[in-house]
């Protein structure tokens, strides 16, 4: 591949020679979703559907007919990421609460087809059946549109890769591309099927790909390419040429924001992912100003007496995603850990001497510990032979919580204690998704997150073994995700499914009680991440990634793409 990108011509983009191409803003009022617009064009390539925050800071569906015209949001699909079209374009599927669903694009009622713990794109062919990314770390899997249980196709290679996502069905429909990477090997797109058969090699990428007017487009080195590509004989023909650039897109998830129509009506968005600005919040969600510059933050973590951050960062060319610390006065960065792989998700230790992350250094996500300020090298807590993320520290520094990915159950539960023998100890593992396990500040209860119910809501157990005599109480009404403890342990705080900031009280002596949760802010909340907010141990100011709006992206829409010929 570094052959052919040598030698590419590097003339005016053939973008240029197309017919005039349409500009889709985002509604008055709202904003694209995530860090790189989310959208899919239509089979017919009359309409766009794409993520969008509203004013009262949910994400949803809108439907957006091209070149122009009033567009209209798709009810029912509040927490929607990454949408894809069915075949006839009678309906939208998307990922929202851990479930696959399906709207009808004439209206009517959202459809749940399966479980999909953690989304990572979709396609749908001519005969209602759905092939998917459920997870991180999951294999693609098929499942009628109507429903039904989801059976795999593909099978990830833990030596060499972390991760398929990112399906598009080829025009007969049995044959698939995929991406995969996030391991040892180099990222590429695959061509699999839905027999399972073993997938082969087809081109080095960095991102998601797709099949129109014989070409396959994907990003690589935030360039969107066409490769040409034979879809009867399943071969490349030739080199691959230069179509836009920079292409917009997030390094993170290997997403690049584009589509192709099965016209080949062509839409990208241009630019690098935006940029967040770590921005702090009153209990009434005011703002107090904002830390250090912007980047690409994730999973932002405060240290135990409030002065660091430790958070994950985008950064570099080519981007990756690693640890990093600032001040939280001055806004001060250093960089905690500099592996190719993903390092995410830090975790402070109670006394703030350590920080707990996950990384794919060595396959799927593995948990590894470090010395703050102290040795270089990152110690493995605990190995396993599937993704696990550390959540959280219990306040005696014994335990650690972490979300498992298991291969029948899903995302599941487990904490583990060293020092306690050594094993691990599955603490939720039930068929539903559950997440982002917090200890109470006595280390008596657990906090997390399940969709049990059909959507996320936040519950509470005793720890560390289940009484019989205490039962599991729901804290959330509405829905709920991403608990976190105030500091003296006598409130909760989470999201509501509108991205609100709430707030329960919480009482553990004599009994557990918990308090009507109550709403203090609509938080600006633009992301699907594992921990979008953090919050001071007295509860009054709360840290946020925030979205730079101050040059919002647009998406292009090029009619009927034809190629560098014209023909």
């Amino acid at each position: 591949m570094t052959r052919h990108l040598a030698g590419l011509t590097l003339c005016a983009l053939w973008i240029a020679a197309q017919a005039p191409p349409a500009s889709l803003p985002a509604p008055p009022g709202a904003a694209f979703f995530g860090l790189t617009p989310q959208f899919a064009v239509s089979p017919d390539g009359r309409q766009v559907v794409a993520v969008v925050i509203t004013p009262g800071g949910t994400a949803t569906l809108w439907l957006q007919p091209v070149p122009a015209g009033a567009g209209r949001a798709l009810a029912g699909t509040e927490q929607a990421s990454y949408p894809f079209w069915s075949a006839d374009g009678r309906y939208v599927g998307f990922f929202s609460g851990g479930k696959l669903k399906k709207a009808s694009v004439a209206g009517g009622t959202v459809a749940v087809v399966c479980d999909a713990p953690a989304g990572r794109g979709g396609t749908w062919n001519a005969s209602d059946v759905i092939v998917f990314a459920s997870g991180i770390g999951d294999p693609l899997r098929r499942v009628p549109a109507a429903g039904g249980q989801p059976v795999a196709v593909t099978a990830v290679d833990a030596t060499r890769e972390n991760s398929h996502r990112w399906p598009q069905f080829l025009p007969d429909g049995t044959h698939l591309l995929f991406w995969a990477g996030a391991g040892s090997a180099p990222a590429e797109l695959k061509i699999g099927s839905l027999d399972g058969r073993d997938a082969v090699s087809l081109v080095a990428a960095d991102t998601n790909g797709a099949f129109s007017a014989g070409y396959v487009f994907y990003g690589r080195r935030n360039v969107l390419m066409a490769q040409p590509f034979d879809a009867a004989s399943l071969q490349k023909r030739g080199d691959p040429i230069r179509v836009v650039e920079p292409l917009s897109g997030d390094a993170g998830s290997n997403f690049a924001s584009f589509s192709v129509g099965a016209n080949a009506t062509l839409a990208y968005t241009q630019g690098t992912a935006r940029p967040l600005i770590l921005t702090w919040f009153d209990r009434v969600g005011k703002k107090l100003g904002t830390v250090g510059a912007p980047g690409q933050y994730t999973n932002v973590a405060l240290s135990p007496d409030d002065k660091r951050i430790a958070l994950s960062l985008t950064a570099g060319n080519p981007p990756n995603r690693d640890v990093w610390i600032l001040d939280a006065a001055s806004g001060n960065a250093s960089r905690l850990t500099s592996d190719p792989a993903v390092d995410a998700t830090p975790i402070w230790s109670p006394d703030g001497s350590q920080i707990a992350l996950s990384s794919q250094r060595a396959g799927p996500y593995q948990m590894y510990k470090r010395i703050f300020g102290g040795q270089s090298v990152d110690e493995l807590i605990l190995k396993s032979d599937v993704a696990t993320i550390a959540t959280d520290v219990s306040r005696d520094g014994k335990f650690i919580a972490y979300t498992r990915t298991d291969k029948t159950t899903g995302l599941d539960i487990w904490t583990f204690c060293e020092s306690c023998g050594g094993m691990p100890i599955p603490v939720v593992q039930t068929p539903a998704a559950e997440d982002n396990a917090v200890f109470s500040v006595d280390g008596k209860w657990i906090a997390y997150q399940s969709n049990a119910s059909g959507r996320d809501e936040v519950y509470v157990r005793p720890f560390p073994i289940p009484s019989p005599a205490v039962a599991t109480q729901k804290i959330s009404v509405n829905g709920g995700t991403q608990p976190l403890w105030r500091g003296d342990g006598k409130a909760l705080f989470f999201l509501a499914a509108d991205g609100s900031v709430m707030s329960a009280a919480i009482t553990t002596q004599p009994v557990f009680t918990a308090g009507q949760p109550s709403k203090l802010f609509n938080a600006p909340v633009s992301l699907v991440i594992r921990r979008s907010y953090a919050v001071t141990s007295d509860g009054q100011r709360f840290l946020m990634p925030v979205l730079d709006d101050s040059n919002p992206p647009v998406i292009t829409v090029v009619p009927h793409w034809t190629g560098p010929s014209g023909t």
